[in-house]
């Protein structure tokens, strides 16, 4: 049997995203008949009065939330030959882990994935698939490397480990696509490992935020800064 630790990060403020964040735990736990999922949630709220009973392991941190911070703390907790990082807004379709071993069994050089989210490729990169191929090659965010949802090898987190704490939100999975492209490890998106990032909604929506464009703006700048772009 196949064993995955799966890293989860959420902000339970109400009601509406503990049943959001619940609803991904679900969705994973009931993907696979074959594999055993090691559930390692992460919750920044302070605050928070719920609490989760359908993970393996659950941490609220006492450090502010920072992504990549966070994905250290996780570190020790990791018992498993594979990793999915996920966002807590992933609902994950049958058998999509089954879909990327498929691939990494036959292409064992291709070490990190992503699923295919349904909204994207329905809408922006509805063409990647249109031949026999059944994974796509590439290091470009949102297009192969999608940041909220990464599959990887155990040694791939071990090369990366310990994760840049400076992309504390923003651009932490442009600096994934970078970091692994720059040690050579391989990366691809498997056409029939399906999710639906319900954040994506939002995204084909016209939504003006200040605040989370100035942040975007900073870390952009960490990011050149970073790789020299």
């Amino acid at each position: 049997m196949y064993k995955i630790d799966v890293i989860c990060l959420t902000d339970t403020y109400d009601n509406s995203m503990y049943e959001v964040t619940n609803r991904v735990i679900k969705s994973v736990r009931i993907s696979e008949k074959n594999v055993k999922f090691n559930i390692i949630l992460l919750e920044s709220n302070k605050e928070t009065n719920f609490t989760y009973e359908n993970v393996d392991v659950y941490i609220r941190p006492e450090e502010e939330f920072n992504y990549n911070k966070y994905l250290n703390i996780a570190n020790e907790y990791l018992t498993s030959d594979w990793v999915l990082i996920t966002n807590n807004d992933v609902i994950y379709q049958r058998e999509w882990f089954s879909k990327i071993l498929e691939i990494y069994n036959k292409r064992p050089d291709i070490e990190s994935f992503s699923p295919k989210e349904v909204l994207f490729y329905s809408t922006i990169y509805g063409d990647h698939f249109d031949s026999e191929d059944d994974y796509f090659e590439s290091y470009r965010v949102t297009e192969s490397v999608m940041g909220w949802s990464l599959v990887m090898r155990k040694r791939v987190w071990d090369e990366i480990y310990p994760w840049d704490e400076n992309f504390d939100f923003y651009y932490q999975d442009n600096d994934y696509a970078k970091t692994i492209e720059s040690k050579g490890i391989k990366h691809a998106v498997v056409r029939d490992s399906l999710t639906l990032h319900i954040g994506n909604i939002n995204f084909f929506k016209s939504n003006v935020d200040e605040d989370r464009d100035k942040k975007m703006e900073e870390d952009y700048y960490k990011f050149i800064k970073k790789w020299n772009n």
